[in-house]
């Protein structure tokens, strides 16, 4: 009996603060999180940080850039960094990268698609495209992809089709900030999605 209630006591702690809401704070130029006592949890060692979603993890920024972190702050991986902060929730996943290669998880900080990919879009009605082999050509602070191998894939990484040499080499993009809106362009400003 002593020992059940031992090991329920410690199942509880932990539920408790796993459920606590932590929230960023800033002292000194820098970020960490408080809970909600105003008890200092993490402390402030970030550059920036974003409040914990409703799963328990958080993309904060640090030396190295964006990091998706848990509510112990414990790096999770490195966010692909977009539109000068971590790449969005788009379709319930956001991109990471690991060695060179970008992937996807969800916002528990599950990896959901391994990092297979040179360069991934966000993903948009269920399908995202995807390549292999092609080049990320940079063009100030925007960016732009071209030739490769590129397929489409649903939202577990299950390949539904691959492009055709034709339909990858015109694959030229730029993700660009519209109105609050994500859309991309082409090299000559013209939205292509």
């Amino acid at each position: 009996m002593f020992r059940t209630a031992v090991f329920m006591f410690f199942v509880l702690l932990t539920i408790s603060t796993y459920a606590q809401q932590l929230t960023a704070f800033e002292s000194n130029n820098r970020w960490g999180y408080k809970d909600e006592n105003g008890n200092t949890v993490l402390p402030p060692v970030y550059l920036f940080a974003y409040d914990f979603n409703k799963s328990g993890t958080s993309a904060v920024f640090t030396d190295s850039g964006w990091v998706y972190i848990n509510k112990k702050g414990t790096a999770l991986f490195s966010v692909l960094a977009f539109d000068n902060g971590p790449d969005y929730f788009s379709d319930g996943l956001s991109r990471f990268i690991e060695n060179g290669k970008i992937g996807y998880f969800n916002e528990s900080g599950r990896i959901i698609i391994s990092p297979l990919f040179d360069f991934a879009f966000s993903f948009n009605n269920g399908s995202a495209l995807v390549c292999n082999e092609c080049l990320k050509i940079q063009d100030g602070e925007h960016f732009f992809v071209r030739g490769g191998n590129w397929m489409k894939i649903d939202t577990n990484g299950a390949v539904i089709r691959e492009l055709s040499s034709e339909e990858s080499e015109n694959i030229n993009a730029a993700p660009v900030m519209l109105n609050g809106e994500l859309i991309w362009i082409d090299q000559t400003g013209q939205r292509i999605k």
